[in-house]
């Protein structure tokens, strides 16, 4: 009877050591790796602020900041001292020069073009297009440029104060799949995480995604 009663009481303290040993096993490799099942890196505080420079674009607020407002916007939350955008607000609606603006660290280019032709379903209403070949964060060098860049429409928000979009998920009902296309039959414009100010002249310009360090001045170079 006593060795019955050892036996059962050597099985439960054998299958708690168990226990114990996969809970341990589990939480290690969680904070070893951060790779258990659905858990994610934590963004750089970088990344984060470009995150939350989209996030913000991309909101009803943020699509109807005119540039005075969103050029002193900044995070009151979790990036609250890091988010800023925090640029110079001209006293006029001061556009950029057709041709290249060039950042001389980087050799990164804005480069402005004319619309070729009116279009007819952009109901933001752009100013002109911009070719976009950057690197983005404040350690990023020339080694880091992308062999292409990005086209995008560039929206006129007020006082010296740009934006760059693109429209997604246009052609109807037939063509486009976007879950909001009875609000946008025009398609969904999508900001990109960045937003230039063009100093008066528009000898240069002054980019920011979202954070002090990323600032970087583009100069006027020329037409192409």
């Amino acid at each position: 009877m006593k060795m019955r009663k050892m036996n059962r009481n050597m099985r439960r303290w054998a299958m708690a050591m168990m226990a114990m040993t996969l809970g341990l096993m589990a939480c290690g490799s969680k904070s070893a790796g951060n790779s258990g099942e659905g858990d994610y890196p934590e963004p750089s505080r970088q990344q984060a602020c470009m995150n939350r420079l989209y996030d913000v674009l991309m909101s009803p607020e943020g699509r109807a900041m005119t540039g005075a407002q969103l050029a002193v916007y900044a995070d009151t939350t979790r990036l609250r001292n890091v988010f800023k955008i925090a640029l110079p607000v001209g006293e006029d609606d001061q556009l950029p020069r057709m041709g290249t603006y060039r950042n001389d660290e980087t050799g990164g280019t804005i480069i402005f073009r004319q619309l070729t032709e009116e279009d007819p379903l952009d109901t933001i209403h752009a100013v002109c297009q911009a070719a976009v070949r950057i690197v983005h964060f404040e350690y990023e060098d020339s080694t880091s440029l992308p062999q292409t860049g990005d086209t995008l429409l560039v929206q006129d928000r007020g006082r010296g104060i740009l934006t760059g979009f693109r429209y997604v998920h246009r052609g109807g009902p037939n063509g486009g799949k976007h879950r909001c296309y009875d609000q946008h039959p025009d398609g969904y414009p999508e900001y990109a995480s960045w937003v230039l100010a063009v100093y008066p002249g528009a000898d240069s310009l002054l980019y920011t995604c979202g954070y002090e360090a990323s600032k970087r001045t583009y100069r006027y170079v020329g037409e192409q």
